[in-house]
């Protein structure tokens, strides 16, 4: 009997002695049957302490958002003439041209360029052309004509015409007159700096022009002063406006 008490009092104190296994639980994930433990883990993600905030740099596009295009009044050149056209580059195809003015039968070339020191070509006269006015002794207008690598020769008397001729507008010259035959005139009388001037700018061009609105005869004339942008494709923006006159007149205006 003391035998069988020794031996169960041995069991009891094994047991009660044992060892809790320590080994982590493993979890089977399901979804990706990947192997996780229930210990933590820290985030490591890394932060890039050498990256900078560096504003964008402004690219002028065409036409420019009037939002974001700053401009101002100042630098602007005052043109003298209304024919100033001696600085036009031509589309490379195009080897001479002249500036002329039909007036009523007769042809006076303003400026040429190229291999042409005069009239382009004798035998070419537009039948219309910019500026048309008529009278009772005929009509006036401005056009050009061309001489092609291919001696070909050519008309401009319209706004297309001219856009293909120019490529693109990158001299005064061009600048005025693209502004001129889309409606924007200088005033070469008063020379009013909100009416005329231009100067280059990093993205084509800005200039002071007017516009007239009504011919007169008793009824009202409207003149408005237009601050606008050119860009080298051609586009047209009015940056600013301002109304100069805004009347009944009673002559009659052309």
């Amino acid at each position: 009997m003391k035998t069988f008490s020794f031996l169960f009092l041995i069991l009891v104190l094994t047991f009660s002695c044992k060892k809790e296994d320590t080994k982590p639980e493993v979890v089977i994930v399901p979804q990706t049957g990947t192997i996780q433990t229930d210990t933590t883990i820290t985030d490591t993600t890394i932060t890039d302490t050498t990256k900078t905030d560096i504003p964008p740099i402004f690219e002028p596009t065409c036409p420019i958002d009037i939002n974001s295009y700053e401009f101002d009044t100042l630098g602007f050149e005052i043109i003298d003439s209304k024919y100033i056209y001696a600085e036009f580059i031509p589309s490379s195809t195009i080897k001479g041209w002249s500036f002329e003015e039909y007036q009523g039968g007769d042809v006076e070339v303003i400026a040429s360029g190229g291999e042409c020191t005069g009239k382009c070509n004798n035998s070419i006269v537009a039948k219309n052309g910019f500026d048309r006015s008529c009278g009772l002794v005929g009509c006036w207008y401005t056009y050009i004509s061309y001489i092609m690598e291919d001696n070909s020769s050519s008309i401009v008397s319209d706004s297309a015409s001219l856009k293909s001729f120019f490529g693109d507008i990158d001299t005064k010259d061009e600048a005025v007159f693209w502004a001129y035959v889309n409606g924007y005139k200088l005033n070469y009388s008063t020379k009013d700096p909100r009416e005329n001037g231009i100067k280059k700018v990093d993205f084509g061009y800005e200039l002071k022009t007017y516009k007239t609105v009504g011919s007169g005869c008793g009824s009202v004339v409207i003149r408005t002063a237009y601050h606008i942008h050119i860009c080298p494709e051609g586009q047209i923006t009015i940056l600013s406006e301002e109304e100069l006159f805004n009347e009944i007149v009673y002559t009659c205006w052309d």
